[in-house]
């Protein structure tokens, strides 16, 4: 792509997401899932014409370009649907379904109304769960990955896939793929023990919420809560911070990320504060993560979550780190 003859530089992510597009076109592929970059309506993967548009929720991110309320992001988002196609929505707040309604989709599958997951039980990897669809009904469908969340989003992924094959799929095929899903840095279990260490990309007041909810679900009785935090520099750490409730945390670490868009740790640990929460600034992640481990003891929780950034340098860190007695024994036995 050359910008010189139009007049218009497009940005690295454009110009990623249009060297993407000539890739899946010179291959031929049969269906891509295409993920928006940022809101929907103006993000550079909207130049594509879906039959099956999915949101699955809407809550208060990137406001200062959407605007400061639920109804400006979902404004955003419904961008992406084309008229007289399907909409698979996870959002379940009837105030915001008239916003979807104005794209006038052919289709609405609606989470909790056409779409459910239902009779969820905890397992050690995550969850087992009864997938919904209006093409038929899947029993104890496998979900390792730690969460409620997942398992609704689970539900819509089928109904996508459902929808753009226009039949239904094979009940043994949905627990072969989603049995098979692994997401790095999604309430990722690094160590199970000595202590507990957990990375998450989550990085807003929602994702931090849902993230919360989670620990306390699987992890719900920590000796010590440790969270080693860094955002990036477009971000207010309050944000995350609120929504993991670190006040009921005993330690933040702030550290940095690797990108050149990180947010200071001066400004994480101020944050943490003026919440009431003891804070320590470690810019490297290795030392930050060092810091906490020793912080939170044999019986603790390390949290490792505030930007996506962070997560490849902490997997790299604790995977570093050498491994609980217990863990050696199993492997030499």
């Amino acid at each position: 792509m050359d910008g010189r003859r139009i007049g218009v530089t497009p940005s690295w992510f454009e110009a990623v997401t249009a060297a993407a597009f000539v890739v899946f076109a010179d291959a031929g592929v049969d269906a891509a899932v295409v993920e928006v970059g940022m809101l929907g309506r103006w993000d550079a993967t909207n130049i594509i014409n879906s039959t099956v548009s999915v949101v699955t929720n809407v809550d208060l991110d990137h406001t200062d370009f959407a605007g400061p309320s639920r109804m400006h992001i979902a404004m955003e988002k419904v961008g992406i649907v084309r008229p007289g196609t399907t909409l698979v929505l996870g959002e379940t707040d009837p105030e915001m379904l008239p916003v979807f309604l104005t794209r006038k989709p052919g289709r609405l599958l609606r989470l909790g109304v056409e779409i459910s997951a239902t009779n969820r039980r905890r397992s050690p990897a995550g969850s087992t769960v009864d997938l919904t669809t209006p093409w038929g009904r899947h029993r104890a469908v496998p979900i390792n990955l730690l969460g409620a969340h997942q398992c609704r989003n689970a539900a819509l992924a089928v109904a996508a896939a459902e929808s753009f094959l226009e039949s239904p799929i094979e009940t043994a095929a949905v627990h072969e793929a989603l049995g098979a899903v692994r997401l790095h840095g999604r309430a990722e279990v690094l160590r199970g023990a000595e202590p507990v260490i957990v990375v998450d990309g989550a990085h807003n007041h929602a994702s931090a919420r849902t993230l919360r909810e989670t620990l306390d679900e699987y992890f719900p009785t920590p000796r010590r809560r440790v969270v080693v935090c860094a955002v990036s520099g477009s971000r207010d750490p309050s944000e995350f911070l609120g929504g993991i409730g670190v006040g009921d945390f005993d330690l933040v670490v702030a550290t940095q990320g690797f990108s050149a868009r990180s947010g200071s740790a001066e400004a994480v640990a101020a944050a943490a504060r003026r919440s009431g929460v003891a804070a320590m600034i470690n810019h490297d992640v290795a030392v930050a993560l060092h810091n906490a481990i020793a912080s939170a003891g044999t019986h603790g929780l390390v949290v490792v979550a505030g930007s996506l950034y962070l997560v490849a340098p902490a997997r790299d860190c604790v995977a570093a780190l050498a491994l609980p007695r217990t863990d050696v024994a199993e492997h030499e036995s």
